[in-house]
């Protein structure tokens, strides 16, 4: 089988071959590092606060009022209507149960949106995620449940786990330097890592020495996965490791060329097989 479609790649590391993977590894990097940047870029929009609370509640205070007053005279005139026409309010199409709905919808309707007055309930800190009730006291029930909605989506960084089908870093969760930590709402530095670095695992692969047997993450040195052909070299390219800090780019950047002579070997091959052509 041709190296590029195996994840057992015997090629002997030269100047050819690693001039080769150096060029596609370039093309690669710059497709990880765009798509970092892209999906930087959306984060940063879906958690952009363009209008704060205050603004947001003299707005909807000013449309409560004009559809108030707008509703109070579409009443009026639709009483006048039926006292000059008592027929028309008997219509099953525009009469005056017609009238009632539309006016209980278009009440709730506003009712969801208006903002709440949730007693004892205080603005997030700065790098604090905000509770529901703060978000429906801000923007009402449905638009802060929306919010809610999205900043969770954005922060268990669910796009990932159902686009490329598999669960990102723990390390979001916790209280390190990462995005969406809870120390550390604000920072965009490490923002789209994670969809990069499953991106790159899909077509750079550690060498095995048996393709039949299945390869195991490891992050320990001391504790290495027998069936990887270049554990050490795996191990400081980051491939296994959780780490925000570590990208698409980076481990393709570390692994593209990475070699060594494994025991069961006699010459020196890749730490990774490389599928340049689909990568």
């Amino acid at each position: 089988m041709l190296p590029f479609l195996s994840y057992i790649d015997n090629t002997t590391p030269d100047t050819i071959s690693d001039w080769i993977r150096w060029l596609f590894s370039m093309l690669d990097r710059g497709a990880y590092t765009l798509l970092e940047f892209i999906y930087k870029v959306f984060y940063n929009v879906a958690n952009a606060t363009i209008f704060s609370p205050e603004l947001i509640r003299v707005f909807y205070s000013r449309i409560q009022l004009i559809i108030g007053v707008f509703m109070i005279f579409l009443l009026s005139f639709s009483l006048l209507q039926y006292i000059v026409n008592p027929d028309a309010a008997r219509d099953q199409k525009n009469g005056a149960g017609k009238l009632v709905r539309r006016i209980i919808v278009s009440l709730f309707l506003l009712t969801l949106i208006i903002p709440l007055n949730i007693p004892n309930v205080s603005a997030p800190a700065e790098n604090e995620r905000p509770t529901l009730n703060y978000m429906m006291n801000t923007h009402g029930i449905l638009f802060g449940m929306l919010y809610k909605f999205q900043e969770s989506v954005l922060y268990e960084n669910i796009v990932p786990k159902i686009m490329l089908g598999t669960v990102a870093s723990d390390d979001n969760t916790d209280n390190s330097d990462t995005t969406g930590g809870s120390d550390d709402v604000g920072n965009l530095s490490y923002v789209g890592n994670d969809v990069s670095k499953v991106v790159a695992r899909a077509f750079l692969r550690p060498n095995v020495v048996d393709e039949n047997e299945p390869y195991c993450d490891y992050e320990d040195p001391n504790d290495p996965c027998p069936n990887v052909a270049c554990p050490t070299q795996v191990y400081e390219a980051g491939y296994s490791s959780e780490s925000p800090s570590i990208s698409g780019s980076s481990i393709m950047a570390a692994g593209y060329k990475a070699s060594c002579t494994p025991d069961n070997n006699t010459g020196t091959i890749y730490a990774f097989s490389y599928n340049i052509l689909f990568g």
